[in-house]
């Protein structure tokens, strides 16, 4: 990997720093001799997905950075080696907004939510046609068809039979929704994946990235941190959200129980199969997870009075 992209940016590798070995992969800083520039490399090398995960991260990117949204400027990628798949792009000079966050006065907290939520907000407001024009003439209905029917096929490839009675919840319930355009979504927008410069400017990383209602997005990032046990920072960022869109994000509660279970039979994959996690650190994942689990089988319950038991 090194030797190819040493040959593709003309210079030699230095200043190697691996920055996260996480569940699926890895980030590495790297320094190249020709030029002050330093980049990321980014790996899915232990995912059997990690080909079609870093050439849709790499469409993203280019998307976004093409419309001016902040995410790094994309430098290059490897598709052709398909046990480890990789992609280049400029590294941040900066620090993770929570830990940022966790760091500063109630002002500045305060500032840093702002825009946080300021950069969710002008994501969703980007112009869908700049991936596919169809994409205008779409609604929530058409999303949230396909992402039910698209959890129920993992829930019956993995015998995950305990989820299907939140199916019929979501299905029971998904003509009384009020429906929206669609919007470009990150799909997993948390402020460990928003980075802050410098100069105070944020960027956004580890794009998932889809078409989708802004609510499930939206909803995604609130359960994530309410299952982190950060609900005062859920509060703050769907007020802030709801301040700038106007209005209250209607039929909230729905998409908080669409997008928790989308996250629980995700991660349940994983568990159950080792699927997209690094062999070396399952144990570790399974600690971190498990109180995460439960907390999303709470909200469930609280939201539909369906108890699950895994």
């Amino acid at each position: 990997m090194y030797e190819e992209i040493e040959k593709k940016l003309g210079g030699k590798i230095q200043g190697v720093k691996v920055l996260k070995s996480g569940w699926s992969g890895e980030i590495i800083s790297i320094n190249v001799s020709n030029c002050t520039n330093k980049y990321i490399i980014k790996t899915y090398k232990s995912s059997t997905e990690g080909l079609e995960n870093i050439k849709r991260e790499w469409m993203g990117l280019n998307l976004l950075y093409n419309a001016n949204y902040p995410v790094p400027r994309p430098i290059l990628n490897s598709y052709e080696n398909n046990s480890e798949p990789y992609l280049v792009m400029e590294e941040i000079d900066g620090d993770n907004l929570w830990t940022c966050y966790t760091k500063s006065s109630n002002e500045d907290k305060g500032i840093l939510i702002d825009k946080f939520v300021e950069t969710f907000y002008k994501l969703h407001q980007l112009d869908v046609s700049i991936v596919e024009k169809k994409y205008l003439e779409d609604l929530t209905d058409s999303f949230i068809k396909k992402e039910i029917n698209d959890i129920g096929e993992l829930i019956e490839k993995n015998n995950f039979y305990s989820f299907l009675e939140v199916i019929s919840w979501l299905n029971n319930n998904m003509k009384i929704i009020n429906k929206n355009t669609l919007s470009i979504i990150h799909r997993d927008y948390h402020p460990w994946n928003v980075i802050v410069d410098s100069s105070e400017k944020v960027y956004v990383i580890d794009l998932l990235w889809g078409i989708g209602d802004y609510r499930f997005d939206l909803a995604w990032t609130c359960t994530l941190m309410e299952r982190s046990g950060y609900n005062d920072f859920s509060d703050k960022l769907l007020k802030k959200y709801e301040e700038l869109k106007g209005k209250s994000i209607e039929d909230f509660e729905y998409f908080k129980v669409l997008a928790t279970l989308r996250w629980l039979v995700n991660v349940n994959i994983s568990l159950h199969t080792g699927e997209n996690l690094n062999e070396t650190r399952k144990e570790e994942f399974k600690a971190f997870i498990l109180p995460l689990i439960q907390n999303g089988l709470k909200l469930i319950e609280n939201s539909t009075h369906i108890s699950i038991t895994i």
